[in-house]
């Protein structure tokens, strides 16, 4: 197992992503537009991207999970870390989900 060993960042880490993600969908769906991509051609890259960036989170929130639970006693940022992630895991997926049903273009 990974160990993650730069605490303070798990703080952060979970955000990141997410921030990322944000950049990416809202930038991949604007050249889309511009660019007049077919409906399910743009549809699909979101949805490969949402992905992508809902797998990078699952992974870092079961590192710190796995973290949190073989160091005995959790310490304060572990503890905070885990959940930034999980609550940064479920932002993504309520953010960025309904870009996949929703009209694209306007």
């Amino acid at each position: 197992m990974m160990r993650l060993t730069s605490r303070p960042l798990l703080l952060a880490a979970g955000f990141s992503i997410w921030a990322s993600a944000f950049v990416v969908l809202y930038g991949v769906n604007a050249i889309g537009c511009v660019f007049t991509w077919p409906q399910s051609l743009q549809r699909g890259v979101l949805l490969i991207l949402l992905a992508l960036h809902l797998a990078a989170l699952a992974w870092l929130t079961w590192q710190c999970w796995q973290q949190r639970q073989t160091s005995g006693t959790a310490g304060f940022v572990q503890t905070v870390g885990f959940g930034a992630t999980l609550a940064a895991l479920a932002a993504t997926l309520l953010t960025f989900s309904p870009s996949l049903v929703l009209t694209l273009c306007h």
